[in-house]
């Protein structure tokens, strides 16, 4: 629902302002975040908090552990404290505007179906779920998140980055200059500017007519460069070709093709 929705977003933007900071929340949780009436999200109680003039001590707290990384102890205190929350939280949000029965299950008991030692145990088929359901939608960047949960280490160093994405200025669309593009591994498309589609995705081809063909956890999808997102998703299995005179050509499994006029994709 939208109000999920608008709760998903404002989590993301709070952790993002965190992250950027040089101090670290460390108990990171539903009960220690309030929302404010414009809607805007923000952290309280800052007891185990890390601050860089606390660097080189151990900590005072490891935080909640329905939150926390299991490997989490009071050796691990700088300002990586709340990625492992972060990334938990902002999954459990953008997954309960898919399937609201995840809120509905805290509600009756208090606690999210995702914990973390079942996760890092490989024992939670729900993540798994969800990281489908993400890539289905092309949502790159939930998608990601998500895959850090089963980090065997509470650090997750390209939490950050991640989010960046979200509130990175756009830079200016010239689709001329627009080329796909890569970076740790991962691919995107940007211009002379900057990132126009973030680095997330497992593939991708060269832009053209304004159009990005990409691949995502098994499934295609068709980006417009302009408003930098999704806006076609295939079944998987289904593969494409770049935009070529305003239609698609896609393969299914069985190999059989078809060209398809983009029109009808919109």
């Amino acid at each position: 629902c939208s109000e999920v929705q608008s709760l998903a977003a404002a989590f993301d933007k709070m952790a993002y302002r965190l992250l950027a900071s040089d101090r670290a929340h460390g108990d990171l949780k539903p009960e220690n975040i309030i929302a404010t009436p414009t809607g805007e999200l923000v952290p309280i109680d800052f007891d185990s908090a890390f601050i860089p003039s606390l660097a080189g001590r151990p900590s005072a707290e490891i935080g909640t552990a329905a939150y926390q990384h299991p490997k989490r102890d009071f050796q691990l205190f700088d300002n990586h404290l709340d990625d492992y929350s972060i990334a938990l939280i902002s999954t459990i949000l953008h997954a309960a505007t898919i399937d609201f029965s995840i809120i509905e299950h805290f509600r009756e008991t208090r606690e999210f179906a995702l914990q973390p030692r079942d996760i890092i145990a490989g024992k939670c088929g729900l993540l798994e779920e969800y990281i489908e359901e993400f890539a289905r939608r092309g949502d790159a960047l939930h998608y990601r998140l998500a895959r850090m949960l089963y980090s065997q280490w509470p650090h997750l160093f390209t939490l950050k980055q991640t989010l960046s994405f979200s509130y990175a200025e756009s830079p200016d669309f010239d689709i001329e200059d627009a080329t796909l593009e890569q970076e740790g591994g991962l691919w995107g498309c940007r211009n002379s500017e900057g990132w126009i589609i973030p680095p997330l995705y497992d593939g991708g081809f060269e832009p053209t007519e304004g159009f990005m063909v990409t691949s995502l956890g098994g499934y295609t999808h068709l980006l417009s460069i302009a408003e930098r997102r999704v806006v076609h998703s295939f079944a998987k299995g289904i593969t494409a070709k770049p935009v070529k005179d305003g239609a698609i050509a896609i393969r299914d499994g069985s190999g059989q093709r078809q060209n398809i006029p983009l029109d009808t994709l919109l």
